[in-house]
Parts: C-alpha cells; sequence; structure tokens
C-alpha cells in the first residue's frame, strides 16, 4: 500500500473511533506518521497517537462503554477488553480491524488523585493509539 493511502486510511480509522466514542472533548493535534520497520528501509507501517481530554471521568467512562459495544459493529475485531497489566491498572481496549488489519490500543487514564505517583498525568482522557500492518515501499523511495 502506498504511503498516502496507508496514512489516509489511518486518518480515516482514528475519526471513526472518536466518532464511536461519542465524546466531544479536546482531542489532541496529531495525524498519523509513517514508521521505518527496523533495518529494512523500504519497510514502514503507519502510527497515530492521539488522546480525547478536557471531560470528567464519568464522561470518559461512558466513551469506554460506547467504544466497547460499537467497534465490533463497525469491523472491529475485540481482542482484549480490561484493565491493563501494569500498577494503574486503567482499563484499555484492543482491536483489529478485520478488513485492513490495522489495530489499535485505546486506554482510559483517570488522571492524578491525591497520593498518585508523581509520573501520573495531571487530566483524565482517552488515549488511541492506532497502528497499520507492515508495508512495502517500492525500492528508492522512502515514507518517513
Amino acid at each position: 500500500m502506498a504511503e498516502g493511502t496507508a496514512r489516509a486510511r489511518a486518518a480515516q480509522l482514528s475519526s471513526q473511533i472518536l466518532k464511536l466514542s461519542r465524546m466531544h472533548g479536546k482531542v489532541t493535534d496529531s495525524g498519523p506518521l509513517p514508521v521505518s520497520y527496523g533495518s529494512q528501509s523500504n519497510k514502514y507501517y503507519m502510527r497515530h497517537d492521539w488522546a480525547i481530554y478536557g471531560l470528567p471521568n464519568d464522561v470518559l467512562e461512558t466513551g469506554m462503554k460506547n467504544l466497547h459495544e460499537a467497534l465490533p459493529q463497525n469491523g472491529w475485531k475485540i481482542t482484549s477488553y480490561g484493565p491493563a497489566h501494569s500498577e494503574a491498572r486503567q482499563l484499555t481496549i484492543k482491536a483489529e480491524h478485520a478488513q485492513d488489519h490495522y489495530t489499535v490500543l485505546i486506554e482510559w487514564i483517570k488522571g492524578k488523585s491525591p497520593g498518585d505517583a508523581p509520573t501520573a498525568t495531571d487530566q483524565p482522557e482517552i488515549g488511541v493509539l492506532l497502528t497499520s500492518p507492515a508495508y512495502e515501499e517500492p525500492a528508492g523511495s522512502d515514507p518517513t
């Protein structure tokens, strides 16, 4: 798949995820970026990190429930749902798009509470990491 096509598809799937969450908060301003795949210079994957924030935890919790229900109805297979295997035990959704094989990790970060470690984020958010499968560019081109 050409880099432009992979980038456009990543942006489209990220927009779909935001829409399915049915949340209307602030969204980090970033776009999908190509990442070189190991030492093979003509292979890459698309990565899109973004977050929705500026909403209270009860709204974010509802957004996670919306995603858990709506993703499978919109071409995604949920591969994991539940608390992360970390100290924070944040709620996560892992899913793969059945048609395109893009994967997504969605995490509800509840924000900093009294007594939290200093590394905890100050405000609640839902973080999204969308990645594409590996693609190969024609020799001599560089998607990054």
